[in-house]
């Protein structure tokens, strides 16, 4: 039989790791979307480029 200690360890352990696990994939998808953006400029020239990001901000709800 487990002790309230041993559960609520094993419950901020959980917590802490679920929250490094999503600071991590949150910062690969920005790195991931910066990359997609100079990779579509490089592919597409410098208008595709404003047009992604255009698109990016008005799908994000901040309208320009």
């Amino acid at each position: 039989m487990k002790t309230s200690t041993e559960s609520v360890s094993r419950d901020d352990l959980m917590g802490m790791t679920m929250a490094v696990l999503m600071f991590v994939l949150q910062g690969c998808m920005v790195l991931a979307m910066s990359t997609d953006r100079v990779v579509a400029a490089e592919l597409t020239g410098a208008r595709g480029a404003v047009m992604a990001a255009h698109a990016d901000s008005t799908a994000s709800g901040n309208l320009t």
